[in-house]
């Protein structure tokens, strides 16, 4: 509750500011001021890329009457869209590094904005998986670049990265009952067009602020955690890939079949799309909460013990939803522990790679986990139909998971040698 007491205070001391013009050379602007309402923008940035990506598969629930297709063809139409949200982060990575994480997050902004209002027109499948693929590939400047930025604004970056995933988790949380809601009230296209448009006069208003947002983000580097970490980084991030991996076909599978598995609870007879929605929200948001405990405790604990308490207990809840009759408890548990790894896996790279190179390694890190989304949609698809229902995937993941906790035990292992790095 402390933290968000402090980010109310903040976001009100930045939402009374924001939109007066001035430039970060203006003297009446300090620095503390700058800090605050970029850090606001990463927080929306983070909530509007979630929010986005899960727009389609809400919509694919409308899409099914409108335009004649299965639930199944919709999906594998818009894993183009997901393999672009995945591919587009090692680019964007480099290009940040080189050119500027300011100039990539204006584009961010900017982008996802254009594409998702284009998706809101589109008369056909094909109109649609185009503009999703571009909304995908604009959302994935976000991870390598927001990420890298949010953990430079502090010497104690875990409590911001915590604040900073749970603002993605809420926008991911939202974005079933928001859409839903505009899809039957306005029409499918609506959907996307009202995000989109939020998105550019935020990015707008990105524009206007982040002048050196560079030399005011640079939270010192603990040189002597490099130099300990350079010679076995590889080992390090061979392991938080594979964690990265598993754990982003959990959390993709998960977000994007949630609404269709509360659809299917009591044989889809007593739940309507609303409360498909709403149940989804909730759900969501109870999940997100998750970060806010990880945050306080990364600043107590080390990452790598965490993270292999927080991957078993995932085991555990996700073989819960292949024996329960209804799995809501147990998937609802399943996302709590998904959404907590996350902040874990950003700081360990954090804090083993230099301020030059950040972004590529977020870019790495990101586009492995983000890349599984595809896979997700089709990995959804597939065992549907094959079992008629979400037990075989279920068991994917659990076999997923299992290789998750193997990388864990190697982080622990690693961690405890002196010779190697301290992550």
């Amino acid at each position: 509750m402390e933290i968000l007491s402090y980010l109310y205070i903040d976001v009100v001391r930045v939402l009374s500011t924001l939109f007066v013009k001035h430039s970060h050379k203006d003297s009446s602007l300090t620095d503390h001021q700058f800090k605050s309402k970029h850090f606001l923008l990463l927080n929306l940035g983070h909530a509007l890329n979630h929010y986005l990506i899960l727009v389609f598969p809400t919509v694919a629930l409308f899409l099914v009457d409108v335009w004649g297709m299965s639930y199944s063809d919709l999906l594998k139409l818009g894993s183009v869209g997901v393999l672009a949200y995945g591919a587009g982060a090692l680019p964007a990575g480099w290009l940040a590094d080189r050119y500027g994480r300011s100039k990539l997050m204006t584009v961010f902004f900017v982008g996802i904005g254009a594409s998702s209002v284009l998706a809101g027109q589109a008369d056909t499948p094909v109109q649609l998986m185009v503009a999703v693929s571009l909304l995908g590939l604009f959302a994935s400047i976000y991870h390598p670049v927001g990420i890298a930025m949010v953990y430079e604004a502090s010497s104690r970056p875990g409590r911001l990265l915590a604040i900073n995933g749970v603002a993605g988790n809420l926008g991911l949380a939202a974005a079933a009952g928001m859409t839903t809601v505009l899809a039957q009230h306005w029409g499918w296209g609506s959907a996307f067009v009202v995000p989109g448009i939020v998105s550019i006069v935020l990015g707008i208003t990105y524009m206007r602020i982040h002048k050196n947002a560079e030399t005011v983000y640079s939270a010192p580097t603990s040189t002597t955690n490099l130099q300990r970490s350079v010679n076995n980084m590889p080992r390090i991030f061979f392991c938080i890939a594979i964690v990265a991996v598993c754990g982003g076909l959990v959390f993709n599978s998960l977000t994007t079949a949630l609404p269709k598995i509360l659809a299917e609870q009591n044989g889809g007879q007593l739940l309507s799309l609303t409360a498909v929605g709403g149940i989804a929200t909730a759900i969501l948001v109870f999940a997100s909460c998750a970060q806010l405990i990880v945050g306080e405790l990364l600043d107590r604990y080390t990452p790598e013990v965490l993270l292999t308490a927080m991957v078993s207990l995932q085991i555990l809840a996700l073989l819960a939803a292949i024996l329960f009759a209804s799995p809501i408890i147990p998937l609802a548990a399943a996302l709590f522990l998904t959404f907590g790894q996350i902040p874990i896996n950003d700081l360990m790279i954090g804090k083993n790679s230099s301020n030059e190179w950040r972004s590529r390694f977020y870019a790495m890190k990101y586009s492995l986990g983000l890349g599984v989304a595809s896979i997700a949609y089709w990995l959804i698809a597939v065992t549907h139909d094959i079992g008629n229902g979400f037990g075989p995937m279920y068991s994917v993941l659990v076999l997923s998971m299992t290789f998750a906790l193997l990388a864990a035990f190697a982080l622990i292992a690693l961690n405890r040698d002196p010779e190697k790095s301290t992550a």
